[in-house]
């Protein structure tokens, strides 16, 4: 049995390291059933600023991702940023979701308090289109 090893970087920096944060294998199902309930979308491109842009959530170095990547349409990489979702497959084709509310993007912060710098989540957080509950 192969354990998901998915970690989730916060994109806010330029020229230096952005905070990860590594999601447990019970978190990693919990994202995946999330996916699974978002209405499709159109493609969005995420936001080129300075600043917050979102949140990039991909397999460990040297790892893989949620799933066996024998399952060619299984998701390997996934950003999330302003309300929308790009999640791209083992064999390179994106799913476009929309993030109503910016619940995903709103749960993972929430999941990273005692992960990263109090500071930057709440900068992140601050950054949102919907503020979380």
């Amino acid at each position: 049995m192969i354990v998901p090893t998915m970690q989730v970087e916060i994109d806010l920096f330029s020229g230096r390291a952005n905070p990860v944060w590594e999601l447990t294998a019970a978190e990693v199902s919990e994202l995946k059933a999330r996916l699974a309930t978002l209405p499709t979308g159109s493609p969005v491109a995420m936001p080129d600023v300075l600043g917050y842009r979102g949140l990039h959530i991909g397999p460990l170095p040297g790892r893989q991702g949620m799933n066996e990547p024998s399952a060619a349409n299984a998701i390997n990489d996934v950003q999330v940023g302003r309300g929308a979702i790009t999640a791209v497959r083992y064999n390179g084709t994106a799913l476009h979701l929309v993030d109503t509310g910016d619940s995903l993007e709103c749960w993972l912060l929430t999941i990273a308090q005692g992960r990263v710098d109090e500071s930057i989540r709440q900068t992140a957080l601050a950054n949102l289109d919907s503020p979380c509950p």
